[in-house]
């Protein structure tokens, strides 16, 4: 588990590192506080970066994983691996930002970074090519 940092004010959120599977996303400030009791959520409204719909379909990707499941809109947006302004970003990174889930309540972290290879299911956002 580490943190990233999401948008243009450079969010904190904590993630989890998961080298088997390409699915990336992060809970966002929609998320109802009963199914998403976590505490950091990415404020999409607070990020004049961030993009919703960036794949171009305004139906929600929805994805189950282990025992939960998440649903959202596929977005861009900069994600950085420090909050220090002189560090790399990624620019028009694409992730799932999620707005509902299920039995994720458990979890310490608020979102997901898939590291393994991207898969066939196509609108699945991922940062490996």
């Amino acid at each position: 588990m580490g943190n990233l940092y999401f948008g243009g004010a450079r969010q904190k959120i904590p993630v989890l590192f998961d080298t088997g599977s390409p699915m990336v996303y992060v809970l966002n400030q929609k998320c109802d506080s009963m199914l998403c009791p976590q505490a950091a959520k990415y404020d999409t409204l607070a990020s004049s970066t961030y993009k919703e719909n960036a794949d171009g379909d305004s139906e929600p990707l929805a994805h189950c994983y282990g025992q939960g499941c998440v649903s959202g809109a596929v977005s861009r947006d900069r994600v950085c691996f420090s909050d220090d302004p002189k560090q790399s970003c990624l620019l028009g990174a694409t992730f799932l930002s999620v707005n509902e889930a299920t039995d994720i309540d458990k979890d310490k972290f608020s979102g997901i970074i898939g590291l393994g290879p991207k898969s066939d299911v196509g609108r699945m956002p991922s940062f490996v090519e």
